[in-house]
């Protein structure tokens, strides 16, 4: 049987964050994380921590399901626009579960643990196409040796799985400006929702790949390249209503379409003066917002920490 150093530094890097995960107490953010996950998987409530898309704290909880815990009633969740719950939420999943938090805490991490370890993969993947196996090599035992991300990668946060995403959907916008094929930027958009789903910050990227696309737009209308145009057009449309499916799937298709006149908004951004919705009485507050509700509250709701409250 051949040795792979690809295989034994993933390995290393598994058995390491196992260890992370299995014996470093949970932080802050996880006592929110794990049992809003739960809450979004039980209840279909996507309120708890919804300042942070619910993807990665719903495949962090999936395997908790399968185990024996307990979390209160639906009608607790219930919360007034601003208010973060998620917190208290962890401090009653604590005293309901007692020690055994420690355990249900150590299954959650398992699935970010191997999300990292494809972030290994990726990393060799993209080194050894650029500059070689020996670069590929190298570049992977930095990532996975790396503190920071045996720190995160053994954690119920979206950190370290949107850095595998990022990093994802990073090379699959390099290969879509290299080779602009229905392929390649289906690719693109796929891999940068799933990004946008793992943390919304995301989206400052796909407003600087929305440009790179209108410029090859223009470039094809400018050159008179119809062929070329039809095809950019197609995967547009085409990649545009899956990255809305996939947001509308891990939200459950809950309140998408809502007008944006009819959310209610607290970060002063998006709130007038006499505190009520900025957009009411405008003409822009009867468009439609072809994303779920929570999604849109939890961008304003960032908005509003940020704002010091």
């Amino acid at each position: 049987m051949r040795f792979s150093p690809l295989l034994f530094i993933v390995f290393v890097q598994f058995l390491a964050l196992v260890g992370i995960a299995r014996y470093a107490a949970p932080t802050t953010d996880e006592w929110g994380h794990l049992p809003s996950g739960l809450v979004h998987w039980i209840h279909g409530s996507f309120v708890p921590y919804r300042d942070n898309p619910p993807f990665v704290r719903m495949i962090a909880s999936a395997p908790v399901l399968l185990a024996d815990y307990q979390i209160l009633a639906i009608s607790r969740y219930d919360v007034l626009p601003g208010d973060r719950n998620e917190f208290r939420l962890g401090e009653a999943f604590a005293m309901a579960n007692g020690d055994k938090s420690l355990d249900l805490f150590f299954i959650a991490r398992i699935p970010i643990i191997f999300i990292c370890c494809m972030g290994t993969i990726l990393i060799y993947v993209i080194g050894s196409s650029l500059h070689g196996n020996r670069c590929g090599l190298f570049a992977a035992i930095l990532y996975a040796l790396s503190p920071m991300i045996l720190t995160y990668g053994a954690m119920i946060t979206p950190d370290s799985t949107l850095t595998v995403m990022g990093l994802a959907a990073s090379w699959s916008i390099s290969a879509a400006l290299r080779n602009t094929t229905v392929r390649n930027i289906f690719a693109c958009c796929l891999a940068n929702t799933f990004a946008v789903l793992c943390k919304t910050s995301w989206i400052v990227v796909l407003l600087a790949l929305a440009m790179i696309v209108l410029y090859k737009l223009l470039t094809s209308i400018w050159s008179r390249d119809l062929k070329r145009l039809s095809r950019i057009l197609l995967a547009v449309l085409g990649t545009t209503f899956c990255s809305l499916l996939l947001v509308g799937c891990c939200y459950n298709f809950t309140e998408m379409f809502w007008k944006l006149v009819d959310f209610p908004f607290v970060s002063s951004s998006l709130v007038s003066a006499a505190k009520t919705n900025r957009f009411e009485g405008s003409i822009l507050g009867n468009i439609p917002i072809p994303f779920p509700r929570d999604l849109v509250l939890g961008i304003d709701q960032q908005r509003w920490d940020f704002e010091g409250n």
